[in-house]
């Protein structure tokens, strides 16, 4: 009886938690992200090349691989610098909405939770000698997503978001713009250093250098900070 009863108990607390509200609320967040990125999944299936595009989606999501490594991968294996720029500003802005959506959740996800935890404490410290930050918070959330380091910039961009207090919106717009303007600007780079090899191999080169030098000028000056 004594298991029959935690089962009914169960049964009709489940079916106090169905009438709440704020339950179907949790849910949708919890689920949207996941199917919005299933419908993109099967759209890149059916339209696009999708042995090439899941393996950039993949390496991106996964560190240490960044924007800067990915998109000029994906472009030399012949995709489209669109098609490569987009599938990256969009796993950006899943995993951003997903973190904002379900914080308190993703840190408890293995790895991820304890990397969030880390940069929340961090966050936290900085904040309380620089509280001038918050004042650019919005642009800093911004540049945080577009500069090529490894990984997603939208789990640093989230984290700092609501450490600094802003709505959840203004941190998911920040990611998108973020990510989009980023994930562009390297795409386009990356197919006119391609296009100048073609051309002239000597420019080409000297291209791929100053694009070195640069991400590793960026990557020591702000990987501390």
């Amino acid at each position: 009886m004594g298991r029959l009863e935690k089962l009914i108990n169960l049964f009709w607390s489940f079916q106090d938690r169905l009438e709440d509200p704020q339950f179907w609320v949790l849910l949708f967040k919890f689920t949207f992200p996941f199917a919005i990125a299933t419908v993109y999944i099967a759209f890149v299936y059916v339209f696009l090349e999708w042995e090439k595009v899941y393996p950039v989606m993949a390496a991106y999501l996964f560190p240490p691989l960044g924007k800067e490594s990915v998109i000029p991968a994906g472009i030399a294996a012949g995709l489209h610098p669109i098609v490569v720029a987009g599938s990256v500003a969009f796993v950006e802005a899943v995993v951003g909405l997903f973190i904002v959506w379900n914080f308190d959740l993703a840190k408890k996800i293995p790895l991820v939770g304890g990397y969030i935890r880390l940069i929340e404490s961090r966050g936290e410290k900085i904040l309380q000698k620089r509280n001038w930050i918050r004042r650019f918070a919005f642009t800093g959330l911004i540049v945080v997503v577009m500069i090529p380091f490894q990984g997603s910039g939208a789990v640093s961009a989230s984290i700092i978001g609501r450490i600094i207090g802003m709505k959840p919106r203004n941190v998911w717009l920040a990611i998108l713009l973020g990510g989009l303007i980023g994930s562009f600007m390297i795409a386009y780079f990356a197919d006119t250093i391609f296009q100048m090899l073609i051309i002239d191999q000597y420019a080409g080169i000297i291209l791929i250098i100053a694009f070195i030098t640069l991400i590793s000028y960026l990557y020591k000056k702000y990987s501390k900070k």
